[in-house]
């Protein structure tokens, strides 16, 4: 294999894996997407809760929880060697929301919080539309949301909030707010990136698979061996072994005896 063939088998891996990730979204593997423009790492699974203990919706196993029973649950969480995991958080003043109640921004439009930056900036899905009609290649990065339209808001951890807390809903991209017994589905978050989580793929091991068959065959080129012996006027045995260097010449007069010198031949047994 020549090296213009192994550069290019490279290329062509390196780039269907930067087919994951965009100038924003990044997969990192084990289930992590790093969102460089807000310098935060997302779960994939946008409903990695359901069926915990924490899942005390009128269902234990479909992820929907009360406000309290979301929190409890992402601060909870321990992945990757990370125990910093939250809610996602929306500021108490959005001026991108379509509402003002002059204490809090609500509605549509509302790009300002993690979610709804999920949904507007990275996914470009449009308001009053779900999530799912938006065609976004990077929809592929995640799992589907939790209950398939997107009609069950998601909770935001706002300690800064009142009675009623708000959540997003990914069926039309609308902030709203719900009592603290509402049962909403929680997606886990952290500030940061993480250490890219190294998985074996088809691609990968395309490359190595290459690697290997090259170095195989520069090692097998490299030690072509042959031996040949010959009778010479002094009973040489010559051994050439050639590996890209000079021949080495290799004398046995212990093997045959000395034709040339007198007395040298063996006696008859008696």
């Amino acid at each position: 294999m020549s090296k213009r063939l192994l550069i290019a088998s490279v290329g062509v891996a390196v780039l269907c894996s930067s087919s994951v990730a965009n100038a924003e979204l990044f997969d990192r593997g084990g289930g992590l997407i790093y969102d460089a423009d807000l310098n935060i790492t997302w779960f994939s699974d946008p409903n990695l809760g359901r069926g915990s203990v924490f899942d005390d919706g009128v269902q234990s196993a479909d992820g929907r929880m009360t406000y309290d029973s979301a929190v409890a649950w992402a601060s909870s969480l321990v992945y990757a060697g990370y125990s910093d995991w939250r809610l996602p958080k929306t500021p108490q003043r959005d001026t991108s929301c379509s509402l003002d109640n002059s204490a809090v921004n609500y509605g549509f439009g509302c790009s300002g919080n993690e979610l709804g930056h999920l949904f507007y900036t990275e996914f470009l899905a449009s308001a009053g539309h779900a999530v799912s009609t938006s065609g976004s290649q990077y929809l592929a990065l995640f799992a589907p949301i939790a209950d398939g339209t997107g009609a069950t808001p998601y909770w935001f951890d706002s300690v800064w909030c009142c009675d009623n807390k708000p959540g997003f809903e990914f069926a039309g991209g609308e902030l709203i707010y719900g009592p603290l017994n509402a049962q909403y589905f929680a997606w886990a978050v952290r500030d940061g990136d993480i250490s890219p989580i190294f998985e074996p793929s088809i691609t990968s091991m395309l490359v190595l698979g290459l690697i290997f068959a090259y170095w195989s065959r520069r090692q097998v080129a490299g030690i072509r061996f042959s031996a040949s012996q010959s009778f010479c006027s002094k009973n040489e045995i010559v051994a050439t072994i050639d590996s890209g260097a000079k021949g080495a010449r290799l004398s046995n007069h212990a093997l045959m005896p000395n034709l040339d010198r007198p007395g040298s031949l063996p006696k008859k047994a008696a």
